[in-house]
């Protein structure tokens, strides 16, 4: 709740003033840390600096993608969250168990896709 009105609060969160740049992959590897961090995901480049308090698998994962093309890490949490989908819908029963499981390999960033 609290991202989604962070989100809403009108405040620029990309720090761009609504001006679109092309990013290199240069400039993109130098946007690697947690107070400037970006992330390209198809081929498109995310400011993920103000999210870094608000994503639930933590700072920790959003790491794995900074400064470089997380495209493939992206699609590994999307992938299971199609999956645990999948499941609920041929076994609605056994949904808690596979939930369960996933928080426990510590996978929570399936949340927020």
């Amino acid at each position: 709740m609290d991202w989604i009105r962070f989100a809403k609060s009108g405040k620029d969160l990309t720090g761009l003033r609504g001006r679109l740049i092309e990013v290199t992959q240069d400039e993109l590897q130098k946007h690697n840390k947690r107070d400037d961090c970006w992330t390209c995901i198809r081929g498109m480049v995310y400011n993920v600096t103000p999210y870094m308090d608000y994503h639930p698998g933590g700072e920790e994962e959003l790491m794995k993608a900074a400064g470089i093309d997380g495209t493939d890490l992206f699609d590994q949490v999307a992938v299971l969250k199609k999956k645990v989908k999948l499941r609920w819908s041929l076994f609605p029963n056994i949904v808690k168990a596979v939930s369960y499981s996933i928080s426990l390999l510590r996978l929570s960033s399936l949340y927020c896709i």
